[in-house]
């Protein structure tokens, strides 16, 4: 199975869900293009997330356009759980990967 965990809002601020999903789940960080991959590999080692883990960074143009290259990522890839901090984003990944599940964290 496969989980997405958001970076930004998300994980930084419950990074224990990572230790809880990870035995479970292949985790992949669904991110945008704020940051690298090394960066964003520096900020998550910086939560104690130090391996066992794939980041994949969407354009971000726009906030339509992160939701629908994230909803576009979890379709393509028969993602089964979604963990994010944004309705919209939330709303796309809905609409077009209705396979997924959603869990909004605020």
């Amino acid at each position: 199975m496969i989980a997405c965990i958001d970076i930004d809002g998300t994980i930084d601020k419950f990074p224990e869900l990572y230790d809880l999903l990870r035995k479970e789940y292949t985790i992949v960080f669904l991110t945008t293009k704020r940051a690298s991959q090394s960066e964003r590999a520096k900020q998550l080692k910086g939560l104690g997330i130090l391996r066992g883990y794939t980041i994949h960074i969407v354009d971000g143009s726009s906030p339509d356009w992160i939701g629908y290259n994230k909803a576009m990522y979890c379709k393509d890839n028969n993602v089964d759980l979604v963990i994010e901090n944004s309705q919209l984003n939330a709303s796309y990944i809905r609409e077009y990967s209705q396979k997924t599940k959603i869990l909004l964290l605020y």
